[in-house]
């Protein structure tokens, strides 16, 4: 398989590819393809994705983002049978655990491209942002998929009805999604972004133009970007 320029990749080119290698990415063609320009046609890119399941996200990324790194994590080691590349390395542990994905992050980290398609808890989702944010390039895009679950309190069950749960069934979440925690979540994301243009800090919050991590957020149907400031540091 082959994009013949890889500098301008499309929606219509990501879906051909997405539709190949088999992966339900097709839905997220057009917000990719706005949200991931910057990093088409760039090489040695480090790109890192929670949920493996049959391997298709990950071939995909290795097609459109050639002579890169693919990096990614399961909680189901049948996972890993569904690999086999040089460029992709992968290790078997639950997302919930922080330790252990700290360590992987220490490890291969950092990255260009973090996306974090795993067990779709909410629990999960913020707590694996929170200890990989700092493992994210400046410059580099933070992906949460499927935040549509984040509506379904009942999801720990819900999702041991899924017609193709793998991971989901060994995640041992006693409590639902609750919407509320995803919703605190975003907005301390927004406050960070929006907060620091007040000289003086509001509510004794952010002061200093140094302390902006993010320069925006980008949300789409069931997915969110958020984008990690270039000149952070500086």
């Amino acid at each position: 398989m082959s994009i013949e320029n890889l500098n301008k990749i499309n929606a219509k080119q990501l879906i051909s590819v997405y539709t190949s290698c088999g992966t339900d990415k097709v839905k997220f063609a057009e917000s990719y393809a706005k949200e991931f320009l910057p990093f088409f046609g760039k090489e040695n890119l480090k790109i890192f994705e929670i949920g493996i399941r049959d391997g298709s996200s990950h071939r995909a990324w290795s097609h459109i983002f050639t002579n890169s790194k693919i990096y990614g994590i399961d909680i189901d080691e049948r996972s890993l049978n569904q690999l086999g590349c040089e460029n992709f390395k992968f290790e078997i542990f639950d997302q919930g655990d922080i330790n252990k994905l700290q360590n992987f992050a220490e490890n291969y980290g950092p990255f260009d491209i973090i996306i974090d398609d795993g067990s779709h808890f909410v629990e999960h989702m913020t707590t694996s942002f929170e200890c990989l944010i700092d493992y994210l390039n400046p410059g580099g895009i933070y992906v949460i998929e499927d935040i549509g679950c984040t509506y379904l309190n009942d999801y720990h069950n819900d999702a041991k009805n899924m017609s193709f749960p793998w991971g989901q069934n060994l995640n041992k979440m006693e409590s639902g999604n609750k919407r509320q925690d995803f919703i605190d979540f975003t907005e301390k994301i927004l406050e960070n972004i929006h907060i620091s243009e007040w000289p003086k800090g509001r509510e004794g919050k952010l002061t200093e133009k140094s302390d902006q991590v993010y320069e925006k957020i980008s949300q789409y149907k069931n997915i969110i970007f958020v984008h990690k400031r270039k000149d952070i540091g500086e």
